[in-house]
């Protein structure tokens, strides 16, 4: 369904509309996979607070019957694209196109594939978006899917033209009320196949496993001279998945504890790599006591550990080889302010020894991400389906530097290099900065909470007031 608007007016760019699912187990992987030689790690954390109803968001206004609150027109105008999550299980995207506002599903109707990243373009006289994934051309208006014909293969020249599968992606009505945006969902009870994509299965921490493990078994196959190692991170501690303590052998060798016997045709390495993984995460998860509600993790002490492993095989090359190492952080726990320093260093060392840190997000956006990837030349995706988890890792992170210059991948985020404070995590502009540890106050204190440093202020002197001389009485 669409809204006729008004030309966009000039306005301030939109902040925040969109909200999305918390993840079910939120835990941070990070994964480095370089051409020879590759450390990783990944963490469970606490889950995210839930995202706030549609209702606590909608403005006093009188809004219609049934209908969702998006955000102010010119907001959204302003945007031209808007994803918004609608009566807590529909994910639902606003688009402004033409002086029309539209609403539709926002997951693709064939794959599931997020359409707020595909063109609008003009097919047959009708404005489609056109999937991302699979180059599906949906209706604004309608919902139609249109695909191109041909009457006689066999002639020459062929003749085409645009045919309708009929009604896939479910529309919704969009209306406006004293400037504000809201969205009427589409009620019908007639069956149709973007409905599917909506429900989305339960994301489990086995199945983020599993995704990891797709793509470490897709590195260790691409060249038998690859190397991968998994780091696994939480709140208290980092501990290495792979290769553990209980690897003995040698590269391409099985353990001589696990004995592999693949009847299956599978490359041993592969079974043993699984096999030690699983292992090591349910040991991992049976000996941490996690306390209270921490939803962090100890990002930097785990990137350090995988800097570390990088040089110890840098050290054990012979002489004139060489390794192109990269490290992948799959993260949904949030930023830690305390580690804000040490997060900074492990960056700059890995630029440095010329490292890649990519990064695939689960949930929250994470500042200290977007710049560790823009410092190091990595790549930074927040994906909009976590049960894509593995299409994600095998389509984006997979393929080394060199080969990404060859593939059509997500355009790169906007980095904000404004200054953070440690006492609120808001940006600013001008702030108090310690001495000694370089934490940065929206506020002047006395005593740094960072590093417990207590300085000594000199106040100004009090000025003594000069006694009035009396003019003698004549």
């Amino acid at each position: 369904m669409s809204c006729k608007e008004d030309p966009p007016p000039s306005s301030p760019p939109i902040t925040s509309l969109s909200s999305s699912l918390p993840s079910s187990y939120p835990l941070a992987v990070s994964s480095s996979s370089p051409a020879s030689s590759s450390p990783a790690f990944l963490s469970p954390a606490s889950p995210s607070p839930a995202s706030p109803s549609p209702a606590s968001l909608s403005p006093a206004s009188p809004s219609p019957a049934s209908s969702y609150f998006i955000g102010k027109r010119e907001d959204v105008v302003h945007a031209r694209r808007v994803t918004k999550l609608v009566n807590g299980c529909r994910d639902i995207l606003i688009l402004y196109h033409q002086g029309e506002l539209h609403a539709m599903d926002m997951h693709c109707y064939h794959a599931g594939g997020p359409l707020q990243t595909g063109d609008i373009e003009e097919f047959n006289g009708r404005s489609c978006i056109v999937c991302l994934w699979h180059k599906y051309k949906i209706t604004l208006a309608e919902g139609e899917a249109l695909y191109q014909a041909v009457d006689h293969p066999t002639l020459t020249p062929l003749r085409s033209h645009w045919r309708s599968k009929g009604v896939k992606q479910r529309v919704h009505k969009v209306t406006v009320v004293n400037g504000n945006v809201y969205v009427t969902l589409n009620d019908s009870s007639e069956t149709i196949e973007s409905d599917q994509a909506q429900r989305e299965p339960e994301f489990t921490l086995s199945k983020c496993l599993d995704a990891v493990m797709v793509m470490g078994n897709s590195h260790i196959a691409m060249t038998r001279t690859n190397k991968l190692a998994i780091i696994a991170s939480h709140c208290q501690d980092s501990h290495f998945l792979y290769p553990c303590k209980s690897w003995t052998a040698g590269d391409g060798d099985a353990p001589m504890d696990e004995g592999p016997n693949c009847g299956d045709g599978k490359y041993e390495l592969l079974a043993v790599a699984n096999n030690v993984v699983a292992e090591e995460m349910k040991r991992v998860m049976s000996t941490s006591e996690v306390k209270g509600n921490s939803t962090d993790t100890l990002l930097a002490g785990s990137l350090a550990k995988a800097l570390c492993y990088i040089h110890r095989l840098t050290r054990e090359l012979e002489a004139g080889q060489e390794i192109k190492s990269r490290i992948l952080v799959i993260k949904t726990a949030e930023d830690c302010a305390r580690q804000y320093m040490n997060f900074m260093n492990v960056i700059f060392a890995a630029q440095k020894q010329s490292i890649l840190i990519d990064a695939c997000v689960l949930d929250s956006e994470s500042g200290l991400l977007q710049q560790a990837c823009d410092i190091t030349g990595g790549l930074y995706l927040k994906i909009p389906q976590k049960i894509a988890l593995a299409q994600y890792l095998l389509w984006v992170f997979l393929p080394d530097s060199e080969q990404r210059s060859q593939l059509v991948l997500p355009p790169p985020v906007h980095v904000d290099y404004r200054a953070a404070c440690f006492c609120h995590r808001n940006l600013i502009e001008i702030g108090y900065v310690c001495s000694v540890c370089l934490s940065i106050f929206c506020n002047f204190s006395p005593i740094c909470t960072t590093c417990e440093t207590a300085f000594k202020i000199q106040l100004p002197q009090m000025m003594k007031s000069k006694k009035k001389k009396l003019k003698p009485s004549t």
